[in-house]
C-alpha cells in the first residue's frame, strides 16, 4: 500500500508539479528536473555508501549504531554539499560559518 502511494506521488510530482511550477514562475518547463535528478541520485550514493560502511562496521549495540549513522551521515552531507551547491553557494557558505565561528 505505501508502495503504490509513494509511486502515484513520484509520477504526479515528475508529471505536473515540475513542469507546471516551472511555467508558473515563467520558466521552461524543464527547470527543475536536474535538481530533482541531483536529489535522486544522491540518494543512491549516500545509500549505497551505508551499505559500503556497514560491510565493514556491524552494530552490534546502540552506540556501535551511532557511529556508523553518524559516519554515514557525514558522508552524505559531504558529497551533498558538493552535488547540490555550486562553487559561489560553498564559498558563501564557508564564509559565513567562518564569520560566526570568528
Amino acid at each position: 500500500m505505501a508502495g503504490v502511494s509513494s509511486v502515484l506521488i513520484i509520477i504526479r510530482n515528475l508529471g505536473y508539479t515540475l513542469p507546471f511550477g516551472a511555467l508558473y514562475l515563467n520558466r521552461r518547463w524543464t527547470t527543475f528536473f536536474p535538481e530533482t535528478g541531483k536529489s535522486v541520485a544522491s540518494v543512491f550514493v549516500i545509500s549505497a555508501a551505508g551499505l559500503f560502511i556497514k560491510s565493514f562496521l556491524q552494530a552490534y549495540s546502540w552506540p556501535g549504531l551511532f557511529v556508523v549513522a553518524i559516519i554515514t551521515v557525514l558522508l552524505g552531507l559531504g558529497f551533498n554539499f558538493l552535488i547540490v551547491f555550486n562553487k559561489d553557494d560553498r564559498i558563501y557558505i564557508f564564509d559565513k560559518i567562518r564569520a560566526r565561528m570568528g
